[in-house]
């Protein structure tokens, strides 16, 4: 009896090495892959004499951004020093659009005006911050971005001011 009973445990062990349980979905692995930085590719508006930088990073539901303006141009400055009032109004006059692989949209991120500072010695502007966002958002939005690398499309979309484009020349009468 004794000698069935190990016999019946040494197949029970080879069994469980030979055809092991389905792993588990590694969310952990997943989730550290989200929370390291992304670029986001550039984006150019020549009307406005913008580029416009993202950096990204999810953790635990926060999708955390670095956001940089270059302005050859010179105009958000004139737009936020038409603003002086930014600091107590929370406009979000600039905004980050994300869509998926099809081009749906999936997540807005706002970005406040007041939280906009001038880098020193440079013509960038730089917002920080976080939002709400869910895994499955952010995931599907990277994915997109991945996939759209190397075409001219982008997975994401960058909205400002219209001021910030040249004015039409004066109708002539």
């Amino acid at each position: 009896m004794r000698l069935c009973a190990t016999i019946q445990s040494v197949v029970l062990v080879v069994a469980f090495a030979a055809c092991p349980l389905p792993s588990q979905p590694q969310t952990d692995t997943a989730q550290d892959d989200l929370a390291k930085p992304f670029n986001w590719p550039m984006i150019i508006s020549q009307e406005a004499g913008v580029q416009f930088f993202l950096r990204t990073r999810w953790q635990d539901g926060v999708l955390a951004y670095v956001v940089t303006l270059t302005d050859t141009k010179g105009r958000i400055a004139k737009w936020f020093l038409k603003h002086p009032d930014r600091g107590t109004v929370p406009l979000s006059s600039f905004q980050v659009t994300f869509a998926d692989e099809e081009d749906f949209h999936l997540y807005t991120l706002y970005l406040h005006d007041r939280t906009f500072a001038k880098v020193g010695g440079t013509t960038n502007w730089e917002s920080k911050g976080e939002s709400q966002c869910t895994e499955k958002i952010y995931r599907a939005a990277l994915k997109a971005a991945k996939a759209k690398s190397t075409s001219e499309q982008s997975a994401h979309g960058f909205n400002y001011p219209s001021e910030l484009e040249a004015s039409p020349p004066p109708v002539k009468r």
